[in-house]
């Protein structure tokens, strides 16, 4: 159904962000204007300067809150606040939390997930999307060059295979680890076995991947794609989409897709989105 494959992600260094709860930040459309002023007096480089800036007096095409945090960006890598993984990797995503005194986490994988026309039914989307929200996350796409958030989606995680390989990841040290102000400890693994990846990649082709946060963002991604395919066709040429699906034919979008829980865990859903926009598995 859905075709994964691994990635280069951009995190923060360790070196110039010691404690990634200060930088994390929730979905951009649950921010209260309270919530922003929060985070960013948390960290100058807390990624809701990022996601969500402000608009200025004179903004015009030229010099606007979208190319504002692409010079962010471009700063925080020079000065190597975020750096690239050295290689391709999937990344195990887990997040550990209590419901009253029973402790229950929830456990998915962050790849880059090929986006085919919505006819082909590789992830399915179950919402209605709203143009003025698609055009402001379209257009601070189109500016950084860089997949901000991730995509929160679920499918049937019962294949052994793939179930073995997030396990045997999840054994070993993590390349993030921190806990937000909600008392979530978020961990973040990053898988780089050829077998493995190859055993979740069958186990998705297998399973149907729904949306359950992101829809806005995915759309984005599919106006993005489309319109580089269809100025393709035009030109007679392949003409490479922004992003991480700049060398894939049909795209690729970076997408959280979060194992289905057993009937002994509850999925937890808009409540906690810090670490979907901490810039750990951010893909260019």
């Amino acid at each position: 159904m859905a075709e994964i494959a691994p990635f280069r992600g951009t995190r923060y260094d360790p070196s110039a962000v010691d404690d990634l709860s200060l930088v994390v930040a929730p979905p951009y459309d649950v921010i209260t204007e309270a919530d922003r002023e929060a985070l960013e007096a948390a960290s100058p480089y807390n990624v809701v300067r990022l996601i969500l800036g402000r608009d200025e007096p004179g903004d015009d095409e030229r010099s606007n809150k979208y190319t504002r945090a692409r010079g962010l960006l471009e700063a925080w890598r020079a000065a190597g606040v975020l750096r690239e993984d050295a290689g391709e990797a999937l990344y195990v995503y887990e997040q550990r939390y209590r419901i009253g005194d029973e402790k229950r986490f929830q456990r998915g994988v962050l790849g880059a997930v090929r986006l085919d026309e919505p006819e082909a039914g590789g992830v399915l989307p179950h919402e209605r999307t709203y143009e003025k929200i698609v055009q402001d996350r379209l257009q601070l796409l189109r500016a950084t060059e860089t997949n901000l958030d991730t995509i929160f989606c679920i499918y049937d995680g019962q294949e052994q295979g793939a179930h073995d390989a997030i396990e045997r990841t999840a054994s070993t040290p993590p390349v993030a680890q921190f806990t937000t102000e909600d008392d979530v400890e978020h961990v973040l693994w990053s898988m780089t076995d050829v077998l493995d990846i190859g055993a979740v990649g069958r186990a998705l082709e297998k399973a149907p991947v729904v949306i359950a946060d992101g829809h806005h963002r995915w759309q984005t991604w599919a106006i993005n794609c489309w319109d580089a395919q269809r100025l393709s066709a035009t030109r007679g040429r392949r003409t490479r989409p922004v992003g991480p699906s700049a060398d894939v034919p049909r795209g690729c979008v970076s997408v959280g897709a979060i194992a289905a829980p057993d009937p002994s865990r509850r999925r937890r859903h808009r409540r906690d989105g810090r670490a979907r926009s901490d810039g750990s598995g951010s893909s260019r």
